[in-house]
């Protein structure tokens, strides 16, 4: 978790803290099993925002929580005094594929696509693209054909020779 000003250090304050942010921003009753502060060596900056924060480590008691997190945190959007993020604990390869995807989804952007960014994949005006870990780029992803209602009410009418087969078999077991 990025951006939340605490003030304090001690663990029990912080777990404090971090559950009663979860229960009012997020609406869960989660509980987290370890919350640990972490302040970063160096801090860039670039332009007007400053790139890597002081973040808290957030540890769930199981991945139900996390993933219930992870499912409500779009609703920091509309967190009002500040930026706020949650995300997963990346390995370095990791960050490097979001950073490359990230990279991606900005050009197309620019382009004025309409994009949504998620893991290993980016939505760009409802098309998807997914992170080929062989190529290590992004590949739209083909869609598999969608079958009209007609088309499959005909084929349910249609009796195959599989079906028949059983019938006649269970004709027979009479």
């Amino acid at each position: 978790m990025y951006g939340i000003k605490l003030s304090a250090n001690d663990r029990t304050l912080l777990k404090n803290h971090i559950t009663e942010f979860i229960k009012q921003n997020l609406n869960l009753d989660i509980i987290p099993k370890e919350v640990t502060n972490i302040i970063p060596k160096e801090v860039t900056k670039i332009g007007e925002r400053t790139c890597k924060l002081e973040k808290e480590l957030i540890e769930f008691e199981n991945e139900i929580q996390k993933n219930e997190i992870m499912q409500n945190k779009k609703k920091l959007k509309d967190y009002k005094s500040d930026r706020i993020f949650i995300n997963d604990d990346l390995t370095h390869r990791e960050r490097e594929k979001q950073k490359q995807i990230r990279k991606f989804a900005r050009s197309e952007i620019e382009k004025g696509s309409e994009v949504k960014i998620g893991y290993s994949k980016v939505n760009i005006n409802g098309v998807e693209w997914r992170w080929n870990e062989t190529s290590e780029k992004m590949e739209k992803i083909k869609k598999a054909k969608t079958r009209t209602k007609h088309a499959k009410q005909k084929q349910d009418d249609e009796p195959s020779k599989d079906k028949g087969n059983d019938y006649d078999k269970q004709k027979q077991n009479i």
